[in-house]
């Protein structure tokens, strides 16, 4: 198993075995909510750890912090969705949350220094 492989490395970044767990239930839970808001206060709650404990560990886990982490993986399922050619720029912004598209299209471009209309001609060449 990879966690003991790892627990035998001491490659938990100095975190106990159930703060490893819980960080990565905490990771699949966002890759599988893009289309909800999330705050740090709901995830602490729902996985049972007070938030600054929450932040702190997820960081030095991922060396990322929560927001950030949510934020990049959430254009990067836009990035394979615009890739794909199967869905419109409108499609993929309402389906990861946003309200506003233009605000989609601000972020995806701040984060993957392409605009989410960039990448679909880039699929059609």
């Amino acid at each position: 198993m990879a966690l003991k492989k790892l627990i035998a490395d001491k490659s938990l970044n100095g975190l106990h075995v159930e703060d490893f767990k819980r960080l990565n239930s905490v990771k699949k839970k966002l890759i599988s909510c893009f289309d909800q808001k999330i705050t740090i206060e709901s995830l602490a709650e729902e996985f049972g750890v007070s938030a600054s404990k929450l932040k702190r560990d997820f960081k030095q886990l991922f060396d990322t912090t929560i927001y950030q982490f949510y934020a990049l993986a959430k254009m990067d399922e836009a990035f394979q969705r615009l890739k794909s050619g199967q869905y419109t720029v409108t499609e993929v912004g309402y389906d990861l949350g946003y309200q506003n598209l233009s605000k989609f299209a601000e972020m995806f471009r701040k984060v993957k220094g392409i605009s989410p209309k960039e990448v679909i001609k880039l699929t059609e060449v």
